[in-house]
């Protein structure tokens, strides 16, 4: 959806300037920074100043090489670009946030995105003197008996940190949200920054039901566990009509004292013409659990105590 839209906005600017980016294949994610945009490509990422002039562009793959870049967070505090993939065995490299053809720091044997073709979410959380990568994915490496899985990491961004660079090391163990619940999609999320906020957004499924759920996180925490302990969530229903129990996409609304979110929900029946709603939520206070989520170790993982949060308006 991302990669359609920025096709849509690069033919506007060419139908308005008579000027063109011109890029070698699909567009594949993107992301915007402070000054600049990032396009991800197969074979290559793009960086372009904001009226979409190319600046730089570096090959991401080979032609005897298969990689998929599945990390691309702009990181404007430090000015680099988090980049991470599946060749050899997965990688993380931090760029020049504004020379993409600069490399800063590389490392391999290292997964930090899904090693299939998932969707996740992944961006800056923290305070300013303690920055992570977090980020939010199905678990893609666990074993057919294994009960408990890793949905939600936190990842270190510099070498200063405890652990080193992509080090998810807290103390005393892993930072990290485990679920009872094996398949799950995360579909979008965001970082608040006053106050200091974590949101994700993720459809969950098992053989009774399917449900949306909003994971909710204290980034003002200096530490990595102490940001993960703060873990509140809740179930976010849609709609009073009929039941659309999977979320397809969202946006947050900027509002002065309140979290406004819009959520696109379908009913998964394309041959009804009433399948999806957009409708929105005030999120200010995630409070709560929902059961199968909770913080690594947690015994039991996760009760049914929270709230549905309540449609301000839908259609």
């Amino acid at each position: 959806m991302r990669g359609y839209l920025l096709g849509t906005l690069l033919l506007l600017k060419y139908c308005i300037s008579g000027e063109m980016v011109n890029f070698d294949s699909d567009i594949k994610d993107f992301v915007v920074g402070n000054s600049k945009l990032f396009v991800l490509t197969d074979h290559r990422l793009h960086q372009l100043s904001h009226n979409l002039y190319e600046e730089n562009r570096k090959d991401i793959t080979k032609a005897s090489e298969h990689n998929r870049v599945n990390i691309l967070v702009p990181f404007g505090a430090n000015s680099t670009l988090i980049t991470c993939g599946t060749f050899n065995n997965g990688y993380c490299e931090v760029l020049d946030i504004n020379d993409i053809t600069k490399s800063i720091y590389y490392e391999s044997d290292l997964l930090i995105g899904p090693r299939q073709d998932e969707k996740s979410v992944a961006f800056i959380t923290g305070t300013s003197s303690s920055r992570y990568l977090l980020v939010g994915k199905k678990d893609d490496d666990a074993n057919p008996q294994d009960t408990r899985y890793s949905v939600v990491s936190l990842w270190n961004t510099l070498d200063s940190q405890f652990g080193g660079i992509f080090s998810r090391i807290a103390e005393g163990s892993d930072a990290m949200i485990q679920s009872t619940v094996r398949d799950v999609e995360f579909v979008d999320g965001f970082q608040r920054d006053s106050p200091s906020e974590s949101y994700l957004f993720l459809n969950t499924k098992t053989d009774s039901e399917r449900k949306v759920l909003v994971l909710w996180m204290n980034s003002s925490k200096g530490r990595k566990t102490e940001i993960i302990k703060s873990l509140q969530a809740s179930r976010i229903r849609c709609c009073s009509d009929k039941a659309r129990p999977v979320l397809v996409a969202s946006t947050v609304i900027p509002s002065v004292n309140r979290v406004i979110w819009a959520g696109v929900f379908s009913a998964q029946n394309q041959q009804d013409p009433e399948n999806s709603a957009l409708a929105l939520y005030d999120i200010s206070h995630v409070k709560g659990r929902v059961k199968g989520f909770c913080v690594i170790g947690e015994k039991p993982c996760g009760s049914e105590v929270g709230y549905y949060f309540v449609i301000l308006s839908y259609g």
